[in-house]
Parts: C-alpha cells; structure tokens; sequence
C-alpha cells in the first residue's frame, strides 16, 4: 500500500509544484519583527480532501465527507467552515486518508479540550475515534477513559495523547507496536493504553504504523514500526515500547506523517528520518530508509514545521512559509506572510497568520467557499 500511496501523491505534486511556489531565494517581502516561538500546539489539522481549525475555542471544518470528517453530523461536503459544535478546543489534528476498498477513502480528526477530553470524528474502522465500535462517526464523539489530555497527534489506525503529567496515552490498533504498550498485533484496543518508560513529554506525533514523543530535555523518543527507519534509532526494526532517536538531544518539536518523522532543532534548523530520505533530508523516492535524522538542507530560521507524504512545510521567524515537494526545495510559497502557524495534508496546505486568520491553498474544496482549487493562499477564517 506504501508504494501505492506515495507514487499517487508523488504525480499529484509534481504537477502542482510549478504553479504554487516559487525559489526561496526570490526577494521576499518586508515583515515586521516579532518574537519566534517554535513547537506550540496545532489549530490547524488537514487530512485528505478535508481540514479543521480552531478559532477562539470554536472548531469548523470543510471539504470532502463521505466518512463525516466535517463532523456536523452529516456526510454532505462542504464548502466552507461549518461548525462542528466543539467550543472548548485547545489542540487538533486529523490522519491520512487510507483505501478500504472500491476507492472509498477515509479520514478523522481528533480535538483536545479545555477539561482535558478528546473528541473524535470522522472515519472508525479500527477505532480510532470511538474504540467501542468500528464505524464511522458524523459528529465528535469523547473518547471513554481519557482525561488530562493537552495535545492530540493522529495516524491512519492509531491516536495518542500527551496527558497533563507528561505522560502519553495511545489508542486504536496495535500494528507493529505502535501503541507503545509493548503489545502489538491487528486487535484494536477498547480504550486509551499508556505508553511505557515515558515520562516529561512535550509533545506527541504520529505516522502511520509509528509514534514518536519529544522530551522536555530535548530528546526524541519512537515506537512501532521501523523497518524503514521511522524509530530513528540506527535500526530497521520495529518496538513495542519507545526507543531514543540517534544523535538528537536538542528538538523543540516534532511532526510526523506515513513512514517518516521531523524535528525543529534549538538552532531553528531541521532534521527529517524515515522511508525515502536522501543526502538532503528531502523526500526521494527510491532514495531508501533512513534509520538516523539527516538535516534539511536550506531551511534555516524555521518556527513551525509540518510533513506529509509529499514532503514539508516551514513557517519561518521572519513569517514566511516555504517548501519542499519530494526531492525539490526549498521553496517560497508566493503571497505567505505573517505565518505563525503552518499545516500540511495530502491535498491542500493552510497557515495561520498573527491575526488569527487561516490562509489555505491546494486542490479541492480549500474552504473559500467554491470547489475549485488555489494556487496561492486564499483566506478561509
């Protein structure tokens, strides 16, 4: 399915490279100083076809809804933001979309809460956003059994949660481990499960059969599989239970998705693991496995970073946002500015700016209430 999945999303990108970004080191556009803060907590979350956001506590979502990934209790696609009846948001994030057969293509989104609940929507089959039944959810539904929760990271089979007391909870199914339970198998779990020996997490991200957590002591720490470098441990095999990341004691934060994982550094710089890495840190395919973090080379200054399985997304100190598409980058994301947050999903983009406003851009249905896709960043919240 790897192979499937990448050399789709692969053809799609390329096409669209030309027409949504250009060099980084074109002139870029006076912005005014602020203070750069990487690694605080996503309010944007893109799957496929779809996306989420956070304003004031509020959360909408739009786009593509044959599994209720809007979560407005209907399977209509929408066009722009709809409100999901969620007020007390503090963190989301949503998974890649997956085949089930027939080309029906899933997707969920989980959120965070002010009294440290999760609720999630969307697609269910192992799950995901509901462990006591395997279909799928139109509006968010709490997850039983877990409390505390400050942030959210989700995958195609599996969720976790960074808990109030530094810990990390896990739920879905345990394929290659990637609970971090020490269990692992095909049987989706009935609740939350803790994730063994972890202690003083910042933050948790997800891929697709793996898990990593970022210590507060600047370490980086990743379960389940890794038969294609995801644990970043000088390894190509999996573990039930976390492993530490070769030569990475100063993250600020970490963002994972598939097979691959990447870390913002103290120094503003980053370094990327995982499947289909090449000398560069860029995203290659045939390039192989990468079992220890290779720097990204060019992207310097960097305050938010996310990935998907096409490549990356940086929003810079200075409030620009560049790229990498597969093995081509960096590159600067015409009319991006102010960005404080950035979000990336398999067909579509968005940034947040220092006003509060979401910016998205991509194919689909980007939220500005039309179903053609942009080009360029077009407001959306």
């Amino acid at each position: 399915m790897r192979g499937d999945v990448v050399g789709r999303w692969a053809l799609a990108g390329l096409m669209l490279m030309g027409c949504r970004t250009r060099l980084l080191d074109a002139e870029i556009d006076a912005v005014e100083p602020r203070v750069c803060r990487p690694g605080a907590a996503a309010t944007i979350a893109l799957g496929d076809d779809f996306t989420c956001a956070i304003t004031s506590g509020e959360v909408r979502c739009w786009g593509r809804n044959t599994q209720g990934q809007v979560g407005d209790g209907t399977l209509e696609p929408r066009a722009s933001p709809t409100p999901t009846g969620l007020s007390r948001a503090v963190a989301i994030a949503s998974g890649p979309a997956f085949d089930v057969g027939g080309g029906t293509r899933m997707g969920h989104t989980c959120a965070a809460l002010t009294d440290g609940t999760v609720s999630c929507w969307g697609s269910n089959i192992e799950g995901e956003g509901d462990p006591n039944r395997a279909h799928a959810s139109p509006r968010p539904t709490p997850i039983a059994g877990l409390r505390g929760a400050t942030q959210v990271a989700v995958g195609g089979y599996h969720q976790c949660a960074r808990l109030d007391d530094g810990t990390v909870a896990c739920w879905g199914n345990p394929y290659h481990g990637a609970l971090g339970n020490g269990t692992s198998g095909s049987e989706r779990t009935l609740g939350p499960v803790a994730v063994r020996g972890l202690a003083g997490v910042r933050q948790v991200a997800v891929g697709h059969q793996h898990s990593c957590a970022l210590r507060e002591d600047g370490t980086v720490w990743c379960w389940g599989g890794g038969e294609l470098g995801q644990l970043g441990n000088d390894g190509l095999g999996g573990s039930p239970t976390p492993v530490r990341v070769s030569g990475l004691d100063d993250a600020v934060a970490i963002t994972s998705a598939w097979f691959r994982t990447c870390a913002l550094r103290a120094d503003r710089t980053v370094a990327c693991w995982g499947a289909d890495i090449d000398d560069e840190g860029l995203f290659h395919v045939g390039a192989g496995a990468r079992a220890a973090p290779v720097s990204l080379a060019k992207f310097e200054d960097v305050e938010r970073l996310a990935i998907s399985a096409l490549g990356g997304y940086a929003a810079h100190c200075d409030g620009t946002v560049s790229s990498w598409v597969l093995q081509y980058g960096p590159l600067r994301v015409p009319s991006a500015n102010g960005a404080t947050e950035v979000q990336a999903g398999n067909s579509g983009e968005c940034y947040r700016d220092g006003a509060g406003g979401v910016w998205c851009w991509g194919s689909g249905l980007v939220g500005d209430g039309t179903s053609e896709g942009k080009a360029v960043p077009v407001k959306v919240l």
